[in-house]
């Protein structure tokens, strides 16, 4: 009889044990766990963005990082291109942006969906969010690691001047802030300065009433803080003495946007390296409001596989 008491009293203490054991399994196993869905106010723990010497990012400071790229005619850099030069500009494209980690990128000259798709493969966390319908092959796109809370494409419309192409947005939100993300390809500067100038400076007027107009309905939502980016390939540069009498910049400037180029040396902003035909230029830009800049800068030989160097924009 005893024995049989004993026995039991063994198997309850086995029991027991049992069960601290997995309870403490649990709870180790439950702080492992990791969320899906990436904050818009964090930044990847990957490997910094590489930049030239005197911008690189410091993934230790809080915010986020954008890049711009125009990657020229892609994929194959050539408005009809070889099989061979498409898969090199792939590669050298999926290398630069697998070294140079960021959280949204705006992409420019993008054919179609399916190659934007198949570029930001490299990113496994990535996904495309909106890309153009435009008239044409050079399409605007916008992917991110985060979950936008909307996004489209919108064409602009005929003002004073009928600009080409439009433009892609997403809208990203962390709490109560909003912001608001817009990727363009402002024309280009083939043909007269006289009828791209006013172009370029209606696009700048259609994104000024855009980003007022979204941030009117979001305040309404009860957003307490709305951040704006423009990003891309503006084609003009605000501080060229050869586009001094294009308002473009102006229109943003007199809107408190600020340029995300300000303080820069030339030699440290050229987007667009001499071909040999023209010279360097600096027609890639950011221009923020309601945003605290930390750096800008272009990544180191990203040109190897564009015409355009790509640009990163780091804000708290």
């Amino acid at each position: 009889m005893k024995i049989g008491l004993i026995t039991i009293k063994i198997h309850a203490m086995i029991r027991l044990a049992l069960l601290c054991v997995l309870f403490c399994v649990a709870c180790g196993k439950k702080d492992t766990i990791k969320t899906g869905k990436e904050k818009i106010g964090s930044v990847s723990e990957q490997k910094s963005p590489a930049g030239n010497s005197k911008g690189d990012n410091d993934s230790k400071k809080e915010g986020i990082t954008i890049m711009s790229w125009n990657l020229q005619w892609f994929p194959g850099r050539y408005p009809k291109p070889t099989e061979e030069q498409k898969i090199k500009h792939i590669a050298g494209a999926k290398k630069v942006l697998s070294e140079n980690p960021v959280d949204v990128i705006c992409f420019q000259e993008i054919s179609n969906a399916d190659a934007m798709k198949d570029l930001i493969g490299v990113l496994p966390d990535y996904k495309m969010h909106v890309i153009s319908n435009f008239e044409g092959n050079l399409q605007v796109g916008i992917a991110s690691s985060i979950e936008p809370v909307a996004g489209y494409q919108e064409e602009f419309h005929p003002g004073e001047v009928d600009p080409p192409r439009g433009f892609a947005f997403a809208a990203y939100k962390e709490g109560n802030d909003y912001t608001l993300v817009y990727c363009v390809h402002l024309k280009s500067n083939w043909g007269e300065d006289e009828k791209n100038f006013p172009k370029r400076a209606e696009s700048a007027r259609q994104l000024v009433a855009h980003s007022e107009k979204v941030s009117k309905d979001f305040k309404a939502q009860g957003a307490e803080k709305i951040k704006i980016i423009f990003s891309g390939d503006f084609n003009t540069d605000p501080r060229s003495d050869r586009f001094s009498k294009e308002i473009t910049s102006e229109i943003l400037e007199k809107a408190d946007f600020k340029w995300s180029w300000e303080g820069s040396t030339f030699d440290d902003r050229v987007t667009w390296v001499s071909n040999g035909r023209f010279p360097d230029a600096s027609f890639d830009h950011f221009f923020y409001r309601g945003v605290e800049k930390v750096n800008c800068f272009f990544v180191e030989d990203s040109e190897d596989a564009s015409d355009h160097r790509a640009i990163i924009f780091k804000f708290k």
